[in-house]
């Protein structure tokens, strides 16, 4: 049986870039249009919607069913 650690080492890169899909979102500060902006991506780095302020952006996440992380 491997551990979490070595199940990583050997996962495809296909695999890897699918761990977490639907579930896992990162949000991101950026800039659209010269306005400060959060942006919502998927795990595997689609940019899903932008949003105003990190609140909406952290409260539709949570509201789709979906477990965000923040990136600075």
């Amino acid at each position: 049986m491997h551990t979490n650690h070595e199940a990583l080492k050997i996962m495809s890169p296909e695999t890897f870039a699918h761990l977490g899909e639907g579930d896992l979102v990162y949000i991101k500060a950026v800039q659209r249009h010269g306005v400060p902006s959060f942006a919502v991506h998927a795990a595997n780095g689609r940019e899903l919607a932008v949003f105003e302020s990190w609140e909406a952006a952290l409260t539709t996440a949570l509201e789709n069913n979906m477990s965000p992380a923040r990136l600075h």
